[in-house]
């Protein structure tokens, strides 16, 4: 049996309960044996004995160690690189042309036809039915957005969890956004009270940096 690399789930996880030998489950001595559990751990020289020792005194049980460079990293990327117009299920951003803001979408479709479709909405005149944030945005000001500038924010091919990246970029750029308030309604404010923490990190940060530059 493989206890390492392609090593089965349940040595891991420990005997499932279904498989435990009927003689275990009344209390009476069985004759087969109980599969070992195993804990996966990434190796880190000078510490991972140590680890091991621990798991083995504390836990009772054993630690199978795996690398952290896979061989994948040996390689070189040998596909050339996607064009940002042909990415698919993404989350964009498309700066607006007249002020500091911008939009932030999500999509399953190629960008670029994403764009083509945001640039026939915003053009003039501009319908109210079904109207995007970023067409409202464009008919209130008239604005035009810098379609070529678009950039990709995220990637994720689960639409409920490329909803969600959308939610939090928004949350996290929502003084600098078209989008509307109802785009974030239903983020937590767990999600909401991290970012604002973030953005308070970051922005220290930079500040730090900056004070530190002007006193070189």
């Amino acid at each position: 049996m493989v206890l390492f690399f392609g090593r089965p789930k349940r040595c891991l996880l420990g005997t499932p309960r279904s498989e435990v030998p009927e003689g275990e489950k009344r209390g009476r001595t069985s004759t087969v044996e109980r599969l070992p559990c195993y804990h996966s751990l990434t190796y880190v020289r000078g510490m991972a004995e140590r680890v091991r020792r621990m798991v083995r005194s504390e836990l009772g049980t054993d630690v199978a160690f795996s690398m952290f460079s896979k061989c994948r990293s040996l390689f070189s990327k040998v596909k050339d690189p996607v064009e940002s117009d042909l990415r698919s299920c993404v989350v964009y951003n498309i700066p607006c042309g007249g002020c500091d803001k911008s939009y932030i979408g999500t999509t399953k479709q190629y960008v670029k036809e994403r764009i083509k479709q945001h640039a026939r909405d915003s053009r003039p005149p501009i319908k109210e039915e079904g109207i995007t944030a970023l067409a409202a945005h464009s008919k209130e000001t008239g604005h035009q957005f810098r379609f070529d500038d678009t950039t990709i924010l995220d990637v994720h091919k689960h639409h409920g969890k490329r909803k969600m990246l959308e939610s939090l970029h928004i949350q996290e750029n929502i003084n600098n956004v078209t989008n509307r308030r109802s785009d974030v309604a239903n983020l937590s404010t767990v999600y909401s009270a991290l970012l604002h923490l973030h953005a308070r990190k970051k922005k220290k940060r930079r500040s730090d940096e900056s004070r530190n530059t002007g006193n070189v």
